[in-house]
């Protein structure tokens, strides 16, 4: 009876502990509402029956999601921040592909649910779904619906979401070692933490838009910090952070510091490459606005992903100042529109004062040969024109010359807005131009 009691303690104890299962993050964004052009007037009338419908799709999708226990899905409240530190416009259902990424991203999601709702004629309704993953950036599941019947379209929806949950998602089979980088942590100076962690994560997701290079899941560099007894910070020095990339079979090691001693905010990255141990590229990029952070990072992805060879070593200083850019694209405005109205009056009074000035003298000369009777009629006309080009011209100078000034002094603030240009996208590019042997930025704005 003893020995039996033993065994069963034992079994007991021996018995797997059910430990309940990690599930994986998902970003679902509200469903894309898309209108298609040129279709009959008559089938137009019906669009706007379907903002209610898209509405009610994100919903179902999120509800239909969260009932097959797959993923945890962000929550409404962490997305409300997230919109906040990128000065987004909370609810916005037109964000493009790339802003999405970004917030996923930033919600520590590992995938992202895609859903665009498309009028068609005939009263037809496509659903498309896509599911992204936020390692790699990869698409792995796509699928469009066509129906009419709103009942039918949520079945089929429903159908979907079954398999994307049924899948064993296994990424490893979408990655390459060769691609493989670590971002550690930006250290802040003089600015918030909170900064530093945003742009880091920022810099993340600007990696996967531009598809060359994708960082190492957070377990994998967590386990690689450990075995080394360090924290994940950009203070590493240069001899762990290479034994670093070797644990974590890592090509490139990205580190650097976010700092905002004045009015300027510096964002400086170095990139390690782990195979030779040498600084591959350095690059500084100074803005006078957190709203641009976002930017930077996204440009910092593309100059890095952009690199055809790892073999020289770049170095630049790049000033990025939307702000400034736009206050200066709107003084120019502010200045050409009285610019150009003081230059047309003034012209048109100066040219008016050499056309009068240059009458008097023949209408003198002709008082000889009037009437008497006509004499003092012709005789006053004459003073009066005398009189308005006295007037006229000397106007017409004081007016031209601010106008022409204004004019001049605005071409100049277009000038040089110009070289803050952004494209109408969230991740607009600036273009980069050689010259005396440094790296200048140009953003040219649209007039």
């Amino acid at each position: 009876m003893k020995i039996n009691l033993f065994i069963l303690s034992l079994i007991i104890l021996t018995l797997p502990i059910q430990s309940e299962e990690k599930l994986m993050r998902i970003f679902i964004p509200d469903f894309k509402l898309v209108e298609l052009t040129n279709i009959p007037e008559n089938y137009k009338k019906n669009f706007s029956t379907l903002k209610s419908m898209h509405n009610e799709l994100t919903k179902k999708t999120i509800e239909t999601v969260d009932n097959f226990g797959k993923f945890e899905i962000v929550s409404s409240e962490e997305l409300e921040e997230i919109f906040k530190d990128l000065n987004l416009i909370k609810h916005k259902s037109d964000f493009d592909e790339k802003t999405l990424i970004k917030i996923g991203k930033l919600a520590n999601a590992e995938y992202l649910l895609l859903g665009t709702l498309t009028k068609g004629t005939f009263n037809n309704n496509t659903v498309n779904l896509k599911l992204i993953e936020l390692i790699t950036g990869k698409y792995i599941y796509s699928t469009t619906i066509t129906q009419i019947l709103k009942k039918k379209m949520f079945e089929e929806i429903e159908n979907s979401i079954s398999i994307i949950s049924s899948v064993d998602y296994n990424i490893e089979k979408f990655q390459s070692n060769r691609n493989k980088i670590i971002i550690l942590n930006l250290e802040p100076i003089n600015i918030k933490k909170k900064s530093a962690d945003i742009a880091t994560k920022l810099l993340g997701a600007s990696f996967l838009i531009y598809k060359k290079y994708w960082q190492i899941k957070q377990n994998d560099l967590d386990n690689g910090l450990n075995q080394l007894n360090l924290k994940n910070s950009s203070t590493i020095d240069i001899k762990n952070v290479i034994e670093l990339g070797k644990i974590t079979k890592s090509r490139l090691v990205i580190l650097g510091e976010i700092k905002q001693p004045q009015e300027k905010i510096s964002v400086i990255l170095r990139v390690i490459e782990v195979e030779s141990g040498n600084i591959i590229y350095e690059n500084k990029i100074e803005t006078t606005s957190k709203n641009e952070i976002p930017i930077i990072m996204d440009r910092f992805a593309k100059l890095i992903s952009d690199k055809k060879s790892i073999d020289e070593t770049d170095k630049a200083t790049i000033n990025l100042d939307m702000e400034k850019a736009k206050k200066t694209k709107n003084l120019g405005i502010g200045m050409l529109s009285p610019g150009l109205s003081l230059t047309a009056i003034g012209l048109g009074s100066t040219i008016a004062g050499i056309i009068l000035f240059s009458i008097y003298p023949s209408r003198l000369q002709n008082i000889n040969y009037i009437s008497s009777n006509e004499q003092i009629k012709y005789s006053n006309e004459t003073s009066n024109i005398l009189l308005a080009a006295v007037i006229n011209l000397p106007l017409g100078i004081i007016l031209l010359t601010p106008g022409l000034i204004l004019s001049f002094m605005s071409i100049q603030h277009f000038i040089a807005a110009k070289k803050y240009k952004k494209d109408s996208n969230i991740n607009f590019i600036p273009d980069i131009y050689v010259g005396q042997d440094k790296l200048i930025l140009s953003l040219n704005i649209k007039f």
